[in-house]
């Protein structure tokens, strides 16, 4: 009886997610007459099944029915609850996982709706009002809840492994100082993948100039994928659609940009950080290198000089013109899979952004700034508080990379995430290296607009980033020695 309840439990997990895959059962899992299970290799496992494999090592727990609530602005409650099934994939799978959590721990998911989450938990634990458990907030406004003091050490948070693939570890570990990590970067928060940024190709457009996306993919996997091919590629795509004989938005280009969040991402792409940390963990200052210098300048000359590039003075009109089928390649957040291109008529393939140079070790990309991070407010403090947060979190995240994301990618890759290897093998190349700089999450205040003085220098047509870092350089190491206090020892 004990061999038949571990074969019904092996094949409850893995038969499901085999039959999704498109691939046959007898693939993954076979059972012998002798009442054993033996499972094929690990290598025939899809990377889809191989997720509905890790387990969330969490106990069992009966919590009677009581309310797990989540704080977070109107915008972003999809990425909580979902009040029913309404056949809307991303609608359904948010549904779904929160009722397997229900069940699983006899608990109920609640949403609370609040106005500035930022301002609001910083509110909330300062009139000790033990109104929510969690709450997100946009990532480049963690520092209103940090710098007041108001949220949980995720360190102290019971069950929460920081080593589990749903937390983004390079991000993650950057923002932990004196063993102190107060906003975690999760894949409870949808948006972390929906707002990190890539490179949209045109299938028609680029196939026409004599780069299918096979090609692509290859130069992507035989690590050809980098700047000077990138901008070689795209310096082919260019056609004076009007016939007006003029340089205009209404032409084809190789590439397009708008004026900020797709500049913060080429240092990222880069290998080039903005900020770091020394052996003593302090807050190093790493963007001001020969490779900032000679970005800028490849940067700029795309912007301004290439005539196959076009530039929006603009934030997003890229994505409708390549809506419109006017762009080869254009940067781009996952996001607008779901939105502008939601109608689009050609098939597009999704790349990561392009190495330095084919010494750099990985793909690397963005994290669009505005994305949800999350903290444990203050007002959770007793064991009993922390066990039943710590639990619900770490279920949340686990069902969250196991389902919910591969969902949410299969919709942006138009149905192919299960089905073309390569699209599937591009998301995942991308969201390895999916990352935003610790100096972003103090950007506003005490890193003085550091992660931004990329994107400055080319919008203010300054190539001379050096002589703009320099007269920030006296303030910017006074204000980083505050910022310390904000991790010292908690009360």
């Amino acid at each position: 009886m004990k061999k038949l309840t571990v074969i019904l439990l092996l094949l409850s997990i893995i038969l499901p997610a085999a039959v999704s895959c498109g691939e046959s059962p007898a693939k993954t899992a076979s059972v012998i007459s002798d009442g054993e299970t033996i499972l094929s290799a690990e290598e025939e496992l899809t990377d889809l099944e191989k997720r509905q494999l890790i387990d969330d090592g969490l106990p069992a727990a009966n919590f009677e029915g009581r309310a797990f609530r989540v704080a977070c602005e109107e915008a972003k409650s999809y990425e909580i609850y979902s009040e029913e099934l309404n056949g809307e994939v991303t609608n359904d799978v948010i549904y779904e996982r929160n009722a397997s959590t229900e069940d699983r721990f006899n608990s109920l998911i609640e949403n609370i709706k609040v106005v500035d989450a930022h301002d609001n938990v910083v509110k909330t634990v300062t009139a000790m009002d033990d109104a929510y458990e969690l709450v997100g907030y946009k990532a480049y406004l963690s520092y209103k809840s940090i710098s007041a003091g108001c949220v949980r050490n995720w360190y102290d948070i019971p069950y929460t492994d920081f080593d589990k693939p749903w937390y983004n570890k390079i991000t993650n570990d950057a923002s932990a100082f004196n063993g102190k990590l107060f906003n975690a970067t999760c894949s409870l928060g949808i948006t972390a993948m929906q707002y990190t940024y890539a490179m949209f190709a045109n299938s028609r457009v680029c196939d026409s100039y004599g780069w299918p996306v096979e090609k692509l993919y290859e130069l992507v996997y035989n690590n050809e994928w980098v700047y000077d091919k990138f901008n070689e590629i795209i310096s082919l795509i260019h056609a004076d659609l009007n016939g007006d004989g003029k340089k205009d938005e209404d032409d084809l280009y190789g590439y397009e940009s708008g004026s900020t969040h797709s500049f913060d991402v080429w240092m990222a792409a880069f290998d080039q950080l903005i900020s770091g940390k020394d052996s003593e963990g302090r807050i190093t200052i790493e963007l001001m290198t020969e490779k900032t210098t000679a970005a800028l300048e490849k940067i700029y000359d795309l912007t301004y000089n290439n005539p196959s590039a076009y530039y929006f003075n603009a934030e997003y009109k890229e994505f409708t013109k390549f809506a419109e089928s006017k762009i080869g390649i254009c940067p781009a957040p996952f996001r607008v899979a779901y939105s502008e291109l939601r109608e689009m008529k050609d098939s597009y393939a999704i790349l990561p952004y392009p190495k330095w140079d084919q010494n750099q070790a990985m793909y690397l990309t963005n994290i669009y700034d505005q994305y949800s991070a999350f903290s444990v407010p203050k007002t959770v403090f007793n064991q009993d508080q922390l066990e039943f947060a710590g639990i619900m979190i770490e279920a949340l995240n686990a069902e969250s990379y196991k389902k919910v994301y591969p969902a949410f990618y299969d919709i942006a890759l138009k149905n192919k995430y299960t089905e073309d290897e390569d699209s599937a093998r591009m998301v995942d190349i991308i969201m390895k290296g999916s990352n935003m700089d610790f100096a972003y999450m103090f950007g506003e205040t005490n890193m003085q607009r550091l992660p931004y003085l990329f994107r400055d220098c080319i919008n203010g047509k300054k190539l001379d980033i050096a002589s703009e870092y320099a007269k920030k350089e006296k303030s910017l190491a006074t204000s980083i020695e505050k910022l310390y206090t904000f991790y010292e020892a908690e009360e």
